[in-house]
């Protein structure tokens, strides 16, 4: 169990940042491409009525990125946005944690996920996740593409 008083988040803004009072569900992510291995924090925000994802080193409890999600609980569609630190970028760890994000959100009985990437990185993440462009600023996944992007997944394994 990760000890909470021991995580560092220095991220802007500083209203999203993790509150060390509130209760969290934590997940341990796969191995990133280059093995490395990172954990994840779910804490939901009663103020800001949204939902975090805190990626966290494993090794020095600082927070390297985080996804902001509008709170899926009372919609049937939620938006994502995401960022990680530019010292963790390009090493897979957007594209590892926006797969266990959206597998989370599609367990509660979400129908759609928007993501408003702020950058070509980002666009290419959801991309490789399964969203496809509405606009040049709208990306877009739906339960049933994900459900056959999954079921795909695992034909192709066995």
């Amino acid at each position: 169990m990760l000890d909470r008083t021991k995580i560092i988040d220095n991220m802007n803004p500083l209203e999203f940042r993790f509150n060390k009072n509130n209760d969290f569900i934590e997940f341990l992510l796969p191995l990133t491409k280059y093995k490395e291995q990172y954990l994840l924090v779910k804490q939901k925000d009663k103020k800001y009525n949204s939902i975090h994802y805190y990626i966290i080193s494993s090794s020095r409890y600082q927070v390297i990125g985080r996804f902001d999600i509008s709170d899926y609980l009372e919609n049937e569609i939620c938006g994502i946005t995401y960022h990680i630190i530019d010292e963790f970028q390009n090493r897979g760890i957007g594209q590892t944690v926006l797969s266990v994000v959206v597998n989370d959100i599609f367990s509660h009985q979400v129908n759609l996920i928007r993501i408003l990437p702020i950058n070509e990185k980002s666009a290419h993440i959801a991309e490789k996740i399964g969203f496809t462009p509405r606009s040049k600023r709208i990306y877009e996944l739906n339960s049933l593409d994900y459900q056959e992007i999954q079921s795909n997944c695992k034909k192709n394994s066995i």
